[in-house]
């Protein structure tokens, strides 16, 4: 019991110390974290819940890749565990705010398998495997807050059906070539909101749907051309839509938000992807509304933020960083959260003076771009 005070007392002050730094007027922008290579040769962070807690995968000298947690506590640390089978990888691509891990573990010889995980306050992490009734393969893509797995089960060469696990139990959203890639619940009126991506004919097209009790109501999110019909989404807020990519009629891949199946909204240009989406917290006035992904072919990263229909920016990402991100080239951002709605977490990969790549956190001071 008193472990598991600390715990909450820990999660608690830690999202204080955010809310603490947060007021009106100030101008957006984010402190580095450094999380370091893990005494590997680099890093890549996949994920951040509410508390700054982040998981993702390190990589050693031999080129394998392994799991890793970093929790937002001096006292608690981080944890690193490797892959079970030697030769094979490891990676976390998911934390809910209970701190279960989700991911996927290949075996050396290519088989994988979806899993959970939690950690204790002595480092130790349990590990459960996530299978299906189809056979060979199973891939975690992440862990919904109310505890449901997503992801896709495998028994073929091109056999992928987009898939859940609720309190390990399998469950098949759709038909073959598929793979979840979003998912939520209300467990208040027992609804869940899914995203899952599918092959049709050599293209790829996305799918929003609504149900419960494992019946699911689907439509396609329109994509952004009506020649290129190619799209995935890749993030997801229940109040707010969804943000993926699509391409244009320029054959290159947009970075584009979508409003429940409505056409879709060209955020950055073309060679863009969008990776992340803040929670939409309402106030009065509601609060910014924040979107992350890359440019230029997945090179720079940028951060695009709205205030309702009063102001929108689009930035390169790196341009936000405090001195605490001096010396330092912003590689990836791939997911963001947020305590509060007003202060963010945005995690990711960036290049250090000395050419090493490393997982990094950046922190918001509450400001913004939209006055």
């Amino acid at each position: 019991m008193r472990n598991h005070r600390l715990v909450m007392v820990l999660s608690v002050l830690s999202v204080l110390s955010i809310v603490s730094v947060a007021s009106s007027g100030q101008t957006l922008q984010f402190s580095l974290t450094d999380l370091g290579a893990f005494g590997g040769a680099s890093s890549d962070a996949k994920d951040v819940d509410i508390y700054g807690n982040v998981v993702g995968y390190y990589t050693t000298s031999s080129g394998q890749l392994n799991c890793f947690y970093y929790h937002n506590s001096t006292i608690l640390g981080s944890s690193v565990w490797k892959s079970p089978h030697p030769g094979g990888t490891c990676i976390v691509y998911g934390i809910n705010r209970s701190g279960v891990m989700a991911g996927t573990i290949t075996a050396s010889n290519g088989n994988a398998s979806a899993f959970t995980a939690t950690r204790n306050l002595r480092g130790q992490v349990n590990v459960t495997y996530l299978s299906s009734p189809y056979g060979l393969s199973t891939y975690g893509a992440g862990i919904s807050d109310q505890g449901t797995v997503f992801g896709s089960s495998y028994d073929g060469p091109t056999t992928y059906r987009a898939s859940t696990w609720i309190n390990g139990t399998y469950s098949q959203v759709a038909a073959d070539t598929s793979w979840l890639t979003t998912y939520w619940q209300d467990c208040t009126t027992c609804t869940y909101f899914a995203n899952y991506s599918q092959t049709i004919s050599w293209q790829t097209r996305s799918y929003e749907c609504y149900g419960g009790n494992g019946e699911y109501a689907c439509v396609e999110a329109l994509p952004l051309s009506a020649i290129n019909v190619n799209s995935q989404i890749n993030a997801f807020d229940h109040n707010s839509g969804y943000v993926g990519w699509s391409v244009g009629d320029d054959g290159t891949s947009h970075a584009v938000q979508w409003s429940w199946a409505s056409s879709a909204q060209d955020v950055a240009g073309p060679n863009s992807f969008a990776t992340g989406m803040s929670l939409d917290f309402y106030g009065s006035p509601p609060n910014p509304h924040l979107i992350i992904g890359q440019w230029q072919g997945g090179a720079v990263p940028f951060l695009r933020q709205t205030n309702e229909i009063t102001c929108t920016q689009t930035v390169n990402l790196q341009t936000l960083l405090d001195s605490t991100g001096s010396g330092w080239t912003l590689l990836e951002a791939n997911r963001m959260n947020t305590p509060d709605g007003v202060s963010y977490y945005i995690v990711g990969s960036a290049r250090n003076s000395l050419g090493q790549t490393h997982a990094v956190r950046l922190t918001s001071n509450g400001g913004t771009l939209c006055p």
